[in-house]
């Protein structure tokens, strides 16, 4: 099991009576388009899947 905090970009849609992210994409290092598209990141503790469905801590940028 990895032991440290996962921040993973991610689209963040109020538009409905809670919020909902997405995934930006591709998650690498490389990957400007994902850093460009996010307005926030995901803080997955260690143990969280970060599996679609499931809820999450955010940091909004």
């Amino acid at each position: 099991m990895r032991n440290f905090l996962v921040l993973r970009r991610i689209k963040v849609d109020a538009s409905g009576d809670q919020l909902r992210a997405y995934s930006t994409g591709y998650q690498g290092s490389g990957n400007l388009n994902s850093l460009v598209l996010a307005d926030a990141l995901t803080l997955l503790e260690p143990g969280h899947s970060g599996e679609k469905g499931t809820w999450c801590d955010a940091l909004l940028l």
